[in-house]
């Protein structure tokens, strides 16, 4: 899923850059940050633009299409612990949950629903903010 820079900011240090969301075949998600070529683990797990778009809109048709692929109840979870600061609902942390098997999965699911406060800061990284610009992040897709 392809998102230039215009869709989600007027500042224009983000202007220049432009993000790619990637689903691997494992279910992991990549996103690389252009023209910077850095991927973004602590991107937000599914791009989410700032302001209200129609349903009809190409940008909000791509992301409900690309979110529709990725792990629903792994999204949940990360969406429920949405508060200002922290934030969880990272790329790096949907792919620590996403590659864990079951039953383990589901139990991490269950304690992170039952126990947010306590459990998130122990299973998740936590972040003071959601990285959309790439700064300092290494080139890697692995």
């Amino acid at each position: 899923m392809w998102i230039e820079a215009r869709h989600f900011f007027s500042r224009a240090d983000a202007r220049d850059r432009c993000w790619l969301w990637l689903l691997r075949e494992d279910g992991q998600v990549r996103v690389l940050v252009l023209p910077a070529h850095c991927p973004g683990k602590d991107a937000l797990v599914v791009p989410v633009p700032r302001w209200s778009v129609s349903w009809g809109h190409p940008l909000l048709r791509a992301v409900r299409a690309f979110a529709e692929q990725l792990d629903a109840k792994v999204l949940d979870a990360l969406g429920s612990l949405e508060v200002p600061v922290p934030f969880f609902g990272s790329v790096s942390n949907y792919n620590r949950l996403i590659r864990l098997p079951d039953p383990i999965r589901t139990h991490r699911l269950q304690a992170l629903a039952e126990f947010p406060p306590l459990v998130a800061p122990l299973l998740l990284d936590v972040l003071n903010r959601p990285d959309l610009i790439g700064t300092g992040l290494s080139v890697s897709l692995c």
